[in-house]
């Protein structure tokens, strides 16, 4: 199949579809077209090329824990910034989680913990800001995401991330040291 003919939606991206294709865009010039939506994305760039900050894209990063854990997912490029990872929405992708997990009251319930394809989770790093969702709501959303982990706060974090393509003005690799919040009065904070 010609890749550049692919086209899916976002939340249907598979772990095999960011294995296949490192990055994927999103279609804005194509916005009308029958069956597509805001949400329709596809291949953008072959693995040895060269992305900027501002290609609005989906790239596939290797995520590994404090334990030494490899993970998988992505970071999310549009505009932003080089020196804050919340710009850049990290996520992880697991090919699959426990029943109990698929089952609780705080999965696919924003901001994030979702599952997508059939047996997939994303679990973003990035949660919501403090007067939307209180700490009381993001606290059992963070233990949730553990136990899909399957890892405790100190096995998780710090968590390096490095994406599979080059990204130009971006480092190598970003360390964080915990979920990611914005806040609604200054600067960001990090959840363990």
């Amino acid at each position: 199949m010609n890749w550049k003919r692919i086209r899916k939606d976002a939340g249907e991206i598979t772990i095999e579809d960011l294995r296949e294709y490192p990055s994927w865009e999103f279609c804005l010039d194509e916005e009308g077209v029958e069956g597509q939506t805001e949400c329709t994305i596809r291949p953008f760039k072959k693995s040895d090329s060269k992305l900027s900050l501002k290609d609005y894209c989906l790239v596939a990063a290797d995520l590994i824990a404090n334990n030494g854990t490899r993970l998988f997912g992505w970071v999310t490029l549009g505009d932003g910034h080089a020196d804050h990872a919340w710009d850049l929405s990290p996520e992880i992708l697991l090919p699959s989680v426990a029943d109990d997990v698929q089952k609780n009251e705080h999965c696919n319930n924003l901001p994030f913990i979702v599952m997508t394809c059939p047996g997939t989770a994303r679990i973003s790093l990035c949660l919501g800001a403090s007067k939307r969702f209180s700490d009381e709501k993001i606290r059992p959303k963070i233990e949730l995401a553990y136990r899909a982990l399957k890892m405790s706060a100190s096995e998780v974090f710090p968590l390096t991330i490095e994406p599979r393509q080059f990204v130009e003005q971006w480092p190598k690799k970003m360390i964080i040291e915990g979920f990611l919040r914005p806040s609604d009065e200054g600067p960001g904070l990090t959840l363990k």
